[in-house]
């Protein structure tokens, strides 16, 4: 069964998760994705289980590099209200001095039995988009993103623009296991013609940030 995820790039300005940033292109606004899907992710029911703070994590630093870690704490593994994932009860230790070990964890004072799964709450997303928006703005991150996608660069370092190929490398660092579908390439193939007209490193950071922002990738 094919499920439209209509994208549409909205932020929760009322909350502070989101950081405003300086777009240089165009808004994926009223876009969408086909993407192949017989499970069923429900963001506004949630009935979903989906991957909590440290799978989201790990999907990130996949995707943009360890050294983007700063970014990814403090809206992912530092929001377990919203994301969930237990804690490590050695990280609530105390040293000889009756002093808490690990003043920095994310965990200090934290019972495993107070944290629940995450939920698809508006909040988890507010901060989830704004990350991927974040990070795709960075030209470290983007940097490393782009280089896990061969056929980025022609031989001479030249910057190339996005093909079928391509595309699905960029679908597949966000789900690497799952079938690229040829709906799903004909409505990124669709993102890219709609912003053809600007730079190159532009039309990338649309396609990136499109599969990015796609709920699915959070189901394990």
């Amino acid at each position: 069964m094919i499920k439209y995820i209509f994208i549409y790039f909205v932020f929760i300005t009322a909350t502070s998760c989101i950081s405003k940033t300086n777009l240089e292109y165009k808004k994926i606004s009223q876009e969408k994705i086909v993407i192949d899907e017989s499970g069923s992710l429900d963001l506004s029911n949630q009935r979903a289980r989906i991957g909590d703070r440290y799978f989201i994590k790990s999907v990130f630093e996949s995707v943009f590099g360890s050294k983007c870690d700063y970014n990814i704490f403090h809206r992912i593994t530092n929001q377990m209200d919203y994301f969930g994932g237990g804690c490590d009860p050695y990280e609530n230790s105390y040293n000889q001095n009756n002093e808490i070990e690990f003043k920095d964890s994310t965990c200090t004072g934290i019972n495993n039995d107070q944290i629940g799964i995450g939920n698809t709450t508006p909040i988890r997303e507010g901060y989830r988009i704004g990350l991927c928006e974040i990070l795709v703005e960075s030209e470290l991150c983007l940097a490393n993103a782009l280089k896990k996608i061969h056929g980025v660069y022609n031989e001479n370092g030249k910057m190339l623009s996005p093909t079928s190929d391509t595309l699905i490398q960029v679908f597949k660092l966000f789900y690497p296991f799952k079938n690229y579908s040829e709906s799903t390439n004909k409505n990124l193939q669709k993102i890219v013609t709609s912003v053809s007209d600007t730079p190159l490193q532009n039309q990338w950071k649309v396609v990136l940030m499109s599969v990015c922002i796609s709920p699915w990738w959070q189901i394990p």
